[in-house]
């Protein structure tokens, strides 16, 4: 499969739905991102004897300076030796690996078994990830839009990665050693991550929790303006109404004095 059939239908099928929705989903995700990251997306060319690789540093949505190591193989089809000639990676079959979570306890034994895998990347892998099918959340081993192997490829056509002479400029050699130093393993990836996310759910719960006493405060506030009795109002209702029953109240001075002079009957 080509980058660009992955793209477009990941499944190989013409029965699968909302493709148009997911890509344009993934779409303005990426964009969203790209902003975050003030358009700066950190990656990596090889080139070995026939293929080509990009290591992505791809961010996640989430969780801000956290980045997925995501890797792209470009590798000549069986029997299609004449792409080599291309000037582009176009009709050039793919391999990929990701340390995201997503790839790898929904997708990657779809791709492992469909030698999809980098094998060169098989150590980086949680071992039962690449050999155990997903039986809760992919029953049927489909390949399907992993959104960080998505990202890669929109990232990959902005850049015009797509051109073999990017690589001719600017490739290092390919090494299974230097890629493998590079690469975080996916299981001390995924445990970060999931720290990381806990942090972030713990803040967002302290500042909701905190909105929420603002709100409860203010409310409180507003009832007791609204009372008929606030503090110190009652003592001086009953004042006023001792000086009305009683206007020669001598509590008040001088003001029995000015009603007996001045009262009208």
């Amino acid at each position: 499969m080509t980058f660009e059939e992955y793209a477009r239908n990941p499944m190989q099928s013409s029965i699968m739905s909302n493709r148009e929705m997911y890509r344009n989903m993934y779409k303005a995700k990426w964009d969203a991102i790209k902003v975050r990251e003030n358009g700066l997306i950190v990656y990596t060319l090889y080139k070995g004897s026939k293929d080509y690789y990009i290591h992505f540093k791809i961010p996640s949505e989430v969780v801000p300076k956290f980045y997925y190591d995501t890797i792209i193989r470009f590798m000549v089809p069986k029997g299609k030796g004449t792409v080599e000639k291309e000037k582009t990676l176009t009709n050039y079959d793919i391999q990929v690996y990701s340390n995201d979570p997503s790839f790898c306890y929904t997708f990657c034994y779809a791709f492992n078994s469909r030698k999809m895998f980098i094998n060169d990347l098989d150590s980086k892998m949680i071992k039962a990830c690449l050999t155990q099918k997903a039986i809760d959340k992919n029953p049927r081993n489909e390949l399907g839009y992993v959104k960080s192997i998505y990202f890669a490829y929109l990232e990959a056509k902005s850049q015009n990665l797509f051109a073999k002479i990017k690589y001719d400029a600017s490739a290092k050699t390919y090494t299974k050693k230097e890629i493998l130093s590079n690469v975080t393993h996916a299981s001390d990836k995924v445990a970060d991550r999931q720290e990381k996310g806990a942090e972030i759910s713990k803040r967002e719960k302290r500042k909701l929790n905190r909105a929420k006493n603002i709100e409860k405060g203010t409310s409180q506030n507003t009832n007791n303006i609204s009372s008929p009795n606030p503090k110190g109002f009652g003592h001086f209702k009953q004042t006023i109404s001792n000086i009305i029953s009683k206007p020669n109240s001598p509590n008040i001075k001088g003001f029995g004095r000015f009603n007996k002079k001045n009262r009208i009957t």
